[in-house]
């Protein structure tokens, strides 16, 4: 909730947003902001690089196919609010409940020993 307060003061910059008198109280909350998205990405890297796993790259094209539609798609000041709304809101859970399932799967086929399961 605290990043999508912070993201919609500067989306809305020319209304509600004061670079001098809000910084201390937007900074931080858009550092661990940034720090939750970033980590969106990095986890399937690492999960590919470490462990060899495939799925989570999967995960990762859409989660960035997502991200290209909202940020090419939804335009104007109304349009940014509703792209930090569907994104922290609506697209955020499904996307980590997606990774999980594939991530769990991939490992479970791998438990199984099987030589090609897939």
């Amino acid at each position: 909730m605290l990043g999508l307060w912070a993201g919609v003061r500067l989306v809305f910059w020319r209304f509600a947003f004061d670079p001098v008198g809000d910084a201390p109280a937007v900074v931080p909350v858009l550092v661990v902001f940034a720090i939750v998205i970033a980590g969106q990405f990095v986890l399937p890297v690492y999960l590919l690089v470490n462990h060899k796993m495939w799925t989570p790259l999967i995960w990762l094209f859409g989660v960035t196919w997502a991200l290209g539609e909202f940020v090419l798609l939804v335009g104007g000041e109304s349009g940014g609010l509703f792209a930090l709304l569907v994104w922290v809101v609506g697209l955020l859970p499904p996307c980590l409940g997606v990774l999980v399932v594939t991530t769990g799967g991939e490992l479970l086929l791998r438990r199984f020993d099987l030589p090609n399961p897939l």
